[in-house]
């Protein structure tokens, strides 16, 4: 059957490489932050548009839109099955499930994550400190909100845990082999998205958010690793701010009751999830959309 993966989750919590990972199949194929194509609001979306309207399959699903997107990916790639698809904005997917829904496509949502003390030392180390805090809750609540049916995957235990990728295969109804966490052993297509795990691909624009070492060789990017946050201090100022926070508790608990690894999903915690979060999306959603129409605004003119 025909299937499409969406791939949640904040800046900086692994979602590309995740987007790979699970696309590094024969008959799989990895999109990256494929809405980009349709809702521009920078300069290199501008330019990567431009490329693709070269090319004869491209061109046709760009002059289509992004209601049919998915149709035309099936047919004008016929020898794919499943497509991965990183976005990770939850109006984004959102609307498309309920497309694809009438298309009877069938739709997988997983989410990666990171826990508040290791996407604050993410932020951190880009300079970006004050930001995490209102992006990772504001981000969630609205994903809780929008989407229903969806398992996570803690970036950690995909890179530590043997074990994570394989149960998130099996849920995905996707192949498993050994050797899937080498993305890198593929030439992906892989729209913008993060450039340290997109440097393999066919389409790397370096003028992306994560800048890179261009001096490097390619095989030193060639490897998932994950950084354990030892600084004390670090850690002590996150709690704080849990402690002052209480949604970034709530957060971290739903994301851990609906964990790959989780066998037991705790209604509460759903029950939680219900209450909290839906009365919410309403108000951000019609702010999201605000702006993503500004910002295509202003990048035109």
């Amino acid at each position: 059957m025909e299937k499409v993966i969406f791939i949640g989750g904040t800046s900086y919590s692994g979602s590309t490489m995740l987007d790979m990972i699970l696309a590094n199949d024969p008959k799989g194929y990895s999109l990256g932050e494929i809405n980009a194509l349709f809702r521009p609001y920078r300069k290199h979306h501008f330019e990567e548009i431009e490329r693709l309207k070269k090319d004869d399959k491209w061109r046709k699903i760009l002059k289509a839109g992004e209601n049919e997107l998915y149709k035309n990916l099936f047919r004008y790639f016929p020898e794919i099955d499943f497509f991965v698809d990183s976005s990770k904005n939850p109006l984004w997917i959102n609307k498309h499930i309920k497309i694809l829904v009438n298309k009877n496509i069938e739709v997988k949502n997983v989410c990666i994550f990171k826990t508040p003390v290791e996407i604050a030392y993410s932020f951190n180390k880009r300079g970006l400190s004050n930001q995490w805090e209102r992006t990772w809750e504001n981000y969630h609540r609205l994903y809780f909100a929008l989407i229903s049916d969806f398992k996570t995957v803690a970036y950690k235990d995909l890179v530590n845990n043997d074990t994570t990728l394989k149960k998130l295969c099996e849920y995905l109804e996707i192949p498993f082999f050994e050797t899937k966490k080498n993305f890198w052993e593929k030439q992906h297509q892989t729209f913008f998205g993060n450039n340290r795990a997109r440097i393999h691909t066919n389409n790397l624009n370096s003028e992306g958010e994560e800048k890179l070492d261009l001096s490097k060789r390619k095989d030193e990017y060639r490897k998932i690793y994950y950084e354990e946050v030892h600084d004390k201090d670090f850690i002590s100022s996150v709690i704080k701010i849990m402690d002052r926070n209480n949604n970034l508790e709530k957060i971290s608990s739903i994301l851990e009751n609906y964990n790959i690894l989780n066998e037991n999903v705790d209604n509460n915690s759903l029950l939680t999830k219900s209450i909290v979060f839906n009365a919410y999306s309403i108000k951000l959603r019609k702010i999201n959309e605000i702006l993503s129409i500004l910002k295509a605004k202003i990048c035109i003119l």
